[in-house]
């Protein structure tokens, strides 16, 4: 299955790669599993969207706790 992918956005799949999926493998897909993958196709998306918050740089000379300085 194809994702659409347009330089700019996360790549989601289309429902033209479903049906493309669909005439491909001969065995037409139920309509909530077509729902189901763009719901996790859009899910995927979103997730892959998130940035991660920024941590402070640790200070020069300034050690990081081990396991076992816990």
């Amino acid at each position: 299955m194809g994702l659409a992918v347009t330089g700019m956005a996360i790549p989601t799949i289309t429902w033209e790669s479903l049906h493309a999926y669909e005439q491909l493998n001969g065995a037409p897909l139920e309509a909530w599993e077509r729902r189901a993958l763009m719901q996790l196709s859009s899910a995927r998306a979103h997730v892959l969207s998130i940035r991660p918050e920024k941590q402070e740089p640790v200070p020069h000379g300034r050690k990081l706790p081990r396991r076992s300085d816990r």
